[in-house]
């Protein structure tokens, strides 16, 4: 993103086929005409397609946030999501999130772009695209990579993918999905808000998954990498155990 003269949605995005919507935990959803540097917000376009806006770069920003979840945007330039700091210290919770066609976990913050994150207590964000440092620690996608997954696919091509498994040692804080997207806006979703799922060994787990917006038909396939235990998955027709990896079709 740049700083431009121009604010105005209709300015900016003259193709977008919606509002632009931005997000706060006390008002939900609400329509905004002018859009701020910083802010994240929703908008829908009918293709894929590319916007010009004319403006000076900001490599470097401090966002102000609120206790619980934000949709925020970005700098100028890309940043890692694990090298973004927090004025408390602290108060980031777990994962960025981007939506997708689906939510997906963010390793990098890239510019003109919005992003989910939830943190603890009111304060700063402060984004730094200048900082070009690789980070040290295991990120999102990486821990991913270690579950079983089961990827929700629609007529559309929205999809979204669920993880599940038993590892003890995840923090499953940090893979709470942000809230749901607006009206009409496909979404899968353990009924616990996760996008994970740990089993507690030698008993049955029973994890209801939410979906909604879906347009049929909706096709589901699974990919089984931790045999320990017994997978499967009910729908309207009947149990289907998920064994390595297989579709079908609701």
């Amino acid at each position: 993103p740049l700083d431009a003269d121009e604010t105005e949605k209709d300015s900016l995005f003259p193709t977008s086929v919606s509002n632009a919507f931005s997000f706060s935990s006390s008002a939900g959803y609400t329509a905004q005409n002018n859009l701020q540097f910083g802010k994240g917000y929703w908008m829908k376009f009918a293709t894929d397609q590319m916007s010009s806006i004319l403006g000076d770069v900001r490599a470097k920003d401090s966002i102000i946030v609120e206790e619980g979840w934000n949709l925020i945007g970005s700098v100028s330039s890309p940043v890692d999501a694990e090298n973004v700091v927090s004025n408390p210290p602290g108060i980031i919770t777990g994962t960025f999130f981007q939506y997708q066609n689906g939510y997906q976990v963010a390793d990098v913050l890239k510019p003109l772009r919005a992003y989910w994150v939830k943190v603890t207590d009111d304060g700063k964000l402060i984004l730094d695209g200048t900082n070009t440092a690789r980070a040290k620690s295991t990120n999102g996608n990486e821990l991913l990579q270690k579950f079983n997954s089961m990827v929700f696919k629609d007529g559309s091509g929205s999809e979204q993918t669920l993880f599940f498994g038993s590892n003890k040692t995840i923090n499953l804080k940090q893979f709470e999905l942000p809230p749901s997207p607006p009206e009409g806006i496909f979404d899968v979703r353990f009924s616990s808000g996760r996008m994970v799922e740990v089993a507690t060994e030698h008993e049955e787990n029973i994890f209801p998954i939410s979906i909604s917006s879906v347009n049929y038909p909706l096709e589901i396939s699974w990919k089984i990498q931790n045999g320990n235990g017994v997978a499967g998955l009910l729908t309207d027709k009947g149990e289907t155990v998920l064994d390595a990896t297989g579709q079908m079709r609701i």
